[in-house]
């Protein structure tokens, strides 16, 4: 049953992804896509903004799903540690494609 939450939250984050990526806002808005004032400054970022992210969550969804040998093959299911790592990719995963998709817009702006 643990083990299934770990790819249970990477397949949330992949079909946000693939999601994003197939059917992308095509407007600027303040409800649907990847939102922070350097992707809602023009158009141009917002189409970049909305491509490199949706890629990025599904790399990084798809990279974490790995993990799921290694942890079914040396971790109790039951043990504290797997259940941190589940809220730690709840955390991290969003943080490191906020962190790259904007690293990536500072240089596509330049």
């Amino acid at each position: 049953m643990a083990y299934a939450l770990l790819l249970l939250i990477c397949g949330i984050y992949f079909l946000t992804g693939f999601f994003t990526k197939k059917y992308p806002p095509k407007k600027i808005n303040g409800s649907y896509g990847y939102r922070t004032k350097r992707s809602m400054k023009n158009l141009r970022n917002w189409v970049e903004a909305q491509e490199f992210s949706s890629d990025e969550m599904m790399k990084t969804s798809f990279a974490s799903s790995l993990l799921y040998v290694p942890c079914q093959l040396f971790l109790d299911p039951n043990e504290w540690l797997l259940l941190m790592l589940f809220l730690g990719l709840t955390f991290i995963i969003p943080i490191y494609v906020y962190y790259e998709t904007e690293k990536h817009l500072k240089e596509f702006e330049e």
